[in-house]
């Protein structure tokens, strides 16, 4: 995107009504970072917090993020990874696309890195091999 390369990244959202209209649980990590999660998404959250900042998996086998550099999360969900890479940063920290396809997924992925907004830019689509539109779907209840 030549035509935006120059400017800072943002957090993108399609509008403020349809983030705060999502439904969601505010939770703290035993490290101390209380984010928002899914209603019912207690067991995943915890999951992907135990990964990523326990088992710190996506840092294994000598893997960095170099001051300044770019980070592109893929499958961000309500954003840990992106959280974690902001963290270990510190006062360089990298710029941040983080992807994620699912509308209510999405909004909360948006509210939790709000406050990281001058280095995070959020994109609601899904990544594919194949080049196809398609429509995502996911009942909550």
């Amino acid at each position: 995107r030549n035509d935006t390369a120059s400017q800072e990244p943002t957090v993108s959202h399609s509008s403020v009504a349809s983030i705060t209209a999502v439904p969601s649980t505010p939770v703290e990590f035993p490290c101390g970072l209380a984010i928002d999660i899914l209603p019912g998404s207690e067991v995943e959250a915890n999951h992907i917090y135990r990964e990523v900042f326990v088992e710190k998996v996506y840092f294994r086998h000598g893997v960095r993020v170099p001051a300044g550099g770019c980070v592109v999360d893929v499958g961000a969900n309500v954003g840990l990874f992106a959280l974690q890479v902001l963290q270990m940063c510190g006062s360089h920290p990298p710029r941040i696309i983080a992807v994620e396809p699912l509308p209510p997924t999405y909004a909360v992925l948006c509210k939790n890195l709000a406050a990281a907004s001058k280095r995070v830019e959020t994109v609601r689509a899904g990544i594919s091999s194949q080049f196809e539109l398609s429509e995502s779907r996911r009942t909550y209840s």
